[in-house]
């Protein structure tokens, strides 16, 4: 039996999150032991510059969900060769770059720089979008933000960067008067729900299916 559980976040800030040992959001384990080294990251807003690495990345966290659920995910025969990042007062694409002393790593197809990009490494990005309660008499009227993709890339996970990413989220939501972030995460991803838990996200929600024989 599969399900997915929405978690949420309330009083972003107060929350729990200082010792965080697995900073990824999409993955399979609880992080690689060769790369208990933390990395100092610089977050700021992706560009369109970022658009090919950020289909890298993506491409990973797609390779993950299709590993453990095939029968809702599978790989593109056609793989997307950008991704637009989100920008606007409603929305927003943060990238996490390499500090010092990092700026070797990642190269190439696992991450790095794309295409016209002579900066410094993108290391893992986060989607965040912000979500109004709809006029619904039986609905509590509130501002959400809702994460919608966060990915590390793989050659540098369990190293503080998805911990750091969803950091920066709750920064950026809470400026914009958010009063929680929410997120979704599939229940083979033990490794992101055990994340979320250790950064204060609670379930609220589990959809459940069974297959019609």
């Amino acid at each position: 039996m599969s399900c997915t559980t929405v978690f949420r976040l309330s009083s972003m800030m107060g929350s729990p999150t200082a010792k965080t040992e697995t900073p990824k959001a999409v993955s399979s384990g609880p992080g690689d032991a060769a790369n208990a080294r933390r990395i100092s990251v610089r977050m700021r807003p992706a560009l369109p510059r970022d658009a090919a690495i950020l289909a890298i990345l993506r491409r990973q966290a797609d390779q993950i969900h299709a590993r453990l659920l095939p029968d809702y995910f599978q790989m593109p025969s056609v793989p997307e060769a950008t991704v637009t990042p989100r920008s606007g007062p409603e929305a927003v694409t943060l990238v996490a770059e390499a500090g010092e002393g990092c700026e070797e790593e990642g190269r190439g197809e696992r991450g790095g720089r794309g295409k016209g990009h002579s900066g410094p490494i993108v290391l893992g990005y986060v989607s965040v979008r912000l979500v109004d309660t709809p006029a619904n008499p039986t609905m509590t009227p509130r501002r959400r933000a809702h994460v919608e993709a966060i990915v590390v890339e793989e050659g540098h996970r369990g190293r503080g960067i998805g911990t750091a990413l969803m950091r920066a989220a709750a920064k950026w939501a809470e400026r914009r008067d958010a009063a929680e972030l929410v997120l979704t995460v599939w229940s083979e991803n033990r490794a992101a729900e055990a994340l979320y838990r250790r950064l204060g996200y609670q379930p609220i929600a589990r959809i459940l299916r069974r297959e019609i024989d």
